[in-house]
């Protein structure tokens, strides 16, 4: 449970979230191995690697029926975090146009990950 000082949401919508998250993990379908990319500093080259014990879903609308409070949670953060951070770091422009951090709500994503012993 998040100690209250620092709880964004209630304990009810937490645990509700945390149940419909623990669902999708549970239709083998949704999540696959995760993995990251490494980019050689001198010759620019990309290396993909796989997360050991680590696996990842993107939820989207075709969770809509196992994970709806999630989806809805995710959805709301995804459009109106960008802007939000954007616009509390004006001194954090990255071109001088007053974009803040240059955040786009078009182009976030989120992803659940799980990790399993070993991982």
């Amino acid at each position: 449970i998040t100690p209250t000082p620092y709880a964004i949401l209630p304990p009810h919508s937490i645990a509700t979230m945390r149940a419909q998250s623990i669902q999708l993990r549970n239709n083998n379908e949704r999540f696959e191995q995760s993995w990251s990319e490494k980019i050689d500093n001198i010759t620019g080259k990309v290396t993909r690697f796989d997360k050991e014990g680590v696996y990842a879903c993107e939820p989207d609308g075709r969770d809509y029926d196992t994970a709806p409070d999630l989806i809805l949670y995710l959805s709301v953060m995804l459009q109106t975090l960008p802007d939000l951070l954007n616009g509390e770091s004006e001194s954090a422009a990255v071109d001088g146009n007053g974009d803040g951090y240059g955040l786009s709500a078009s182009s976030f994503n989120a992803k659940l990950a799980v990790t399993c012993a070993g991982g």
